[in-house]
């Protein structure tokens, strides 16, 4: 069953030659057999099935959808004739002779003996099935046995009336030869046509109307089953397109990277000959994998498509062109097709497939010609940006990314670190970091506000609450709750795990709570207000606490016992978090005010009111709504990118990124925190459409 129509247009025609097609030999039907799945074959190409299986030889596998039909104890004999498509067979061979005005007259051609000439045939009889002439037509007419039978002129509408003509096509019952099927038994075990014999015999006490009556509402259920499956058919046609975009994407950026390495080849020597064929080759050899990969996608979702089609096509031209009984028969079966191809679910595409490839240009050559990479560069990866966005899978991905933009840096005398060592450092710690696996989730639908971790345990505010959830930090085990009175609405949380003191901002109030592990295992808490409305916290590692002001383009800096230090103004800017990332060095997110990510240090110089003013250094624009960050023990600094629902992972400058994490949890992903000592992640969710609050992630090398 292949293609989709139902009126005879020229889209009809060519969907007709496919229902009348084998898949298997490619030829015309000839003995068609249905399978338990609706789909036909020929009987000498079931044979041939069947004997390749021989491993299951009481069931043959459809070639087309792979469901399985049981063989009847008397062979393939005993699986059902398709009637329907040797019907259509020769409708389509009528169909020709009539054009090529081939047609001669069925009744004379079985009465001649001679060889002259017979006339040509002007009508064709629905029930008789006969081609025939005005002479023998006419006398058909007056017949009485005939007089009733449906004459379908054979002219340029032959197969638009043929259709309608067909609907009402009287047929006779398979028990009873001699009587025509007029009702439809609608008792529960039966639903299917009968005769009057039937009626009396069989089905007397059953229920059942006029199969004329009847029919009309099944026709309509059947192109309703069949029109169901559009929506289906649209979305794997869709998912054709994303793959047929990513193999360009694939071709192009290869082509690209093939060019880039010619530019970078010839403004170096020779010795870099030897280079260039070497990253060549790992391109192709990244081009062979991807597109392998890709193409076996193709084939499995061109198979899917193919079933649709078949499904879709069969139930619009059986609607139009099915007999009252074919109809009746048919209806079941199809829409027990159509639901199980409508429920079926795709294979999911190759999400964590890295596709773009780019060329990274190495930046130092003096010295280390020996060195290939060091020489060229290398072939890397980038985000697929043809993937659709509306649509995220439950599975988890993960993209290894090259820097979406290099901004323009200025030159920093003042750097945070010596390049040469930083790189490396971040080298050996990031770039061992390949993937994000999620390993374990908290379920709930309160939005979390703050998230942190103090040895073995993990702590948890949620919006408009009073309480702070406590769980095992490994199991994510509940363990209990830490009362926090005169809470109203977190805004952030930060721990620190030598002084084991927890922090939690509470913008409404203006207030920061300061809580503290007593020697008894008991929990002091402190309130401390404020004139300004506190947002981001965060914790320095000589245990300070940072605060920003966002409202008054400042931070403050605390002790781990809440006495302040200095406040750092920083004019222009509304800072939603600050994070110490070395001496006088700071890394700040914008969230709802901007979608920069930034780097600040003091240079000495004083505000009119005596406190310290910080300078931009470093800046990346490349995020929507960064909510929160961090910095790791190799200063790399990680970003929640949460408008592209992404962990951004770059090095100390913003100058390079160094791994992207997506999967299906980071999508609404607001708050994490770190356990560099487990290489563990832990993120709290703000809009739990998965029903899930907290997500535990191991980051593997």
């Amino acid at each position: 069953m292949d293609g989709h129509s139902v009126i005879m247009t020229e889209p009809q025609k060519s969907s007709e030659v496919e229902l009348t097609t084998c898949n298997v030999c490619s030829k015309t039907f000839h003995e068609p057999k249905l399978l338990s799945c609706l789909d036909t074959f020929c009987y000498k190409c079931l044979e041939k099935l069947l004997s390749k299986e021989s491993q299951v030889p009481r069931s043959v596998i459809c070639p087309t959808c792979g469901v399985s039909t049981t063989v009847p104890d008397n062979g393939l004999h005993g699986l059902p004739d398709n009637s329907f498509v040797a019907t259509l067979i020769e409708i389509k061979k009528l169909n020709e002779e009539q054009k090529n005005r081939k047609l001669a007259c069925s009744a004379c051609s079985r009465k001649s003996t001679e060889t002259a000439e017979l006339d040509v045939a002007v009508v064709f009889c629905v029930v008789c099935e006969d081609k025939l002439c005005k002479t023998c037509s006419d006398a058909h007419r007056k017949l009485k046995i005939t007089t009733d039978h449906r004459l379908v002129p054979l002219d340029e509408d032959f197969m638009t009336k043929l259709s309608e003509a067909r609907q009402s096509k009287p047929t006779c019952c398979q028990e009873h030869r001699d009587q025509l099927y007029t009702l439809y038994c609608q008792n529960i075990d039966c639903q299917k046509p009968i005769c009057l014999k039937c009626a009396v015999l069989t089905h007397k006490s059953h229920n059942y109307i006029d199969i004329a009556e009847v029919a009309k509402g099944l026709r309509k259920d059947l192109l309703k089953a069949a029109e169901g499956l559009r929506g289906k058919h649209e979305s794997l046609e869709h998912q054709s397109q994303i793959l047929k975009t990513r193999k360009d994407v694939v071709q192009e950026s290869t082509n690209k990277v093939e060019a880039l390495l010619g530019q970078q080849y010839d403004d170096v020597l020779l010795l870099i000959e030897n280079c260039r064929k070497e990253l060549d080759t790992s391109a192709q050899d990244i081009h062979g994998q991807n597109m392998h990969i890709l193409q076996e996608a193709e084939m499995a979702l061109n198979s899917r498509i193919s079933d649709l089609e078949s499904a879709l096509s069969f139930g619009h031209v059986l609607s139009q062109m099915g007999d009252d009984v074919e109809i009746s028969c048919m209806l079941q079966p199809f829409q027990l097709k159509a639901d199980q191809v409508r429920s079926q679910q795709s294979r999911d595409l190759p999400e964590d497939l890295e596709i773009q490839l780019s060329f990274n240009v190495a930046r130092h050559t003096d010295g280390i010609l020996n060195k290939t990479p060091a020489v060229l560069g290398s072939v890397t990866v980038t985000q697929d940006n043809s993937r659709p966005t509306e649509d995220t899978t439950a599975s988890d991905t993960s993209l290894t990314e090259a820097a979406e933009a290099e901004p323009h840096q200025s030159s920093l005398a003042d750097a945070v670190h010596s390049e040469d060592v930083d790189y490396k450092r971040q080298q050996d710690s990031m770039l061992n970091w390949k993937s994000l696996r999620l390993i374990n989730t908290i379920k709930g639908r309160d939005p979390v506000r703050g998230i942190a971790i103090i040895g073995d345990q993990l702590f948890v505010v949620h919006r408009s609450a009073s309480t702070v959830e406590i769980y095992n930090a490994d199991s994510l085990a509940s363990v209990g709750t830490l009362d926090v009175n005169g809470l109203n609405n977190a805004t952030d949380m930060a721990a620190c795990s030598i002084t084991k003191h927890i922090y939690i901002s509470d913008k409404s109030l203006s207030k920061v709570f300061h809580l503290r592990l007593l020697s008894d295992c008991k929990w002091r808490v402190d309130e401390y207000r404020s004139q300004k409305q506190p947002f981001g916290l965060s914790v320095t590692p000589n245990c300070h606490v940072f605060v920003a002001y966002p409202y008054n383009e400042c931070f403050a800096e605390f002790s781990a016992d809440w006495y302040q230090l200095r406040v750092v103004e920083m004019p222009g800017l509304k800072p939603l978090q600050v994070v110490f990332l070395a001496e006088n060095h700071f890394v700040t997110c914008g969230g709802d005010f901007c979608n920069s990510v930034s780097i600040y240090s003091l240079d000495g110089q004083k505000s009119t009111v005596g406190n310290a003013v910080a300078v931009c250094r470093h800046e990346l624009n490349t995020f929507k709504r960064p909510t929160h960050i961090a910095v790791d023990a190799n200063r790399c600094i990680f970003v929640v990118d949460s408008h592209q629902h992404r962990i951004v992972v770059t090095d100390s400058k913003l100058s390079k990124t160094l791994r992207i994490f997506r999967n299906g949890y980071t999508n609404g992903l607001e708050k994490f925190c770190l356990n560099t000592a487990t290489a563990k992640l832990y993120g709290g969710i703000s809009n739990c459409m998965r029903d899930v609050t907290v997500s535990q992630y191991i980051l593997q090398r």
